[in-house]
């Protein structure tokens, strides 16, 4: 993933989709951080919670079913 200030929410969005379908949740993870970081206000919760679902799959793909678990209720509370 990039390093970057700055990503517009059309390019995280389809660049997060992209990693998710080559089954790279870790990835997607950063893009939907990198999107929260630097979005408006007004999209930083849907933002937040795109990173901890993101993060719930990370966890899940290492078989870490707790921490799954964890980032998931944490993206469904955002």
């Amino acid at each position: 993933v990039p390093e970057r200030e700055q990503v517009s929410s059309e390019l995280a969005w389809h660049e997060a989709l992209a990693y998710l379908a080559d089954d790279l949740p870790f990835h997607a993870h950063e893009v939907f951080e990198q999107r929260w970081r630097c979005c408006p206000e007004e999209e930083r919760t849907a933002w937040r919670a795109a990173a901890q679902w993101a993060a719930a799959l990370t966890q899940q793909a290492r078989g870490n079913d707790k921490g799954a678990a964890l980032n998931a209720a944490k993206a469904v509370a955002t």
